[in-house]
């Protein structure tokens, strides 16, 4: 007899997709109903040592919403997203994401260092 597959825990963060859009990567995550998608990207033809830029983007009822910063690294970059996203997104009504296990789900996947 076949093991049946273990249910999926809606409550844990997953990335859910992965994909190139022209140079930009984009993952897109799950919790607890919420989604979130970071767009990661790099100036291809900037010189070395240019920033990474990170966009959140979040629903809200009244559209989209997007949060964005760059930093020298793409972990830099998503540690300022999260810091934004965490004193912005109460008054913007954006699901309050844990960016400690973001972060994490995407060291897994090699997405940030």
């Amino acid at each position: 007899m076949k093991p049946l597959k273990k249910p999926v825990d809606v409550n844990t963060l997953r990335i859910v997709m992965q994909y190139f859009r022209r140079d930009v990567r984009v993952c897109e995550l799950e919790c607890a109903g919420a989604s979130l998608a970071l767009h990661i990207s790099n100036p291809g033809d900037a010189p070395r040592g240019s920033e990474w830029r990170i966009e959140a983007h979040g629903k809200h009822s009244g559209g989209e919403i997007v949060i964005a910063e760059s930093r020298t690294t793409r972990h830099l970059a998503l540690l300022a997203v999260g810091d934004a996203w965490g004193a912005k997104g109460p008054g913007l009504g954006l699901h309050p994401f844990d960016w400690g296990a973001v972060a994490s789900v995407l060291k897994a996947v090699r997405i940030i260092d």
